[in-house]
């Protein structure tokens, strides 16, 4: 987290979170270490993309946002694959698209 706090405060925050509208303000879907990392970086205001989504797309969204990151455990994977397989009713094809992984790798989790 430090060094990402350190690129935020020499380049800013490169990369937009993304919220959905909830109530009278907004809910934190994708984003949360970059959004706290702007915090700890003396930053007031953060990039943030704005979308309309229900609680099935924001969830589906956080978890294809977590698979894409480099230090995802395969366990992890495993039951993020299977939480988008079982709740989604996707299929591994279907998964593997949304993911960016190979089918192989899918069948193996």
């Amino acid at each position: 987290m430090t060094e990402l706090v350190e690129s935020i405060k020499t380049n800013g925050v490169l990369q937009p979170i993304l919220v959905r509208p909830k109530g009278k303000g907004y809910m934190l879907v994708c984003g949360e270490r970059r959004y706290r990392a702007t915090k700890e970086a003396g930053l007031t205001e953060v990039p943030a993309v704005i979308r309309e989504m229900t609680d099935d797309e924001a969830l589906e969204a956080q978890i294809i946002e977590n698979l894409q990151r480099k230090d995802v455990h395969p366990m992890e994977e495993a039951v993020a694959f299977n939480s988008l397989i079982e709740n989604k009713k996707y299929s591994v094809i279907e998964v593997a698209a949304r993911v960016g992984k190979k089918i192989g790798l899918l069948n193996s989790a």
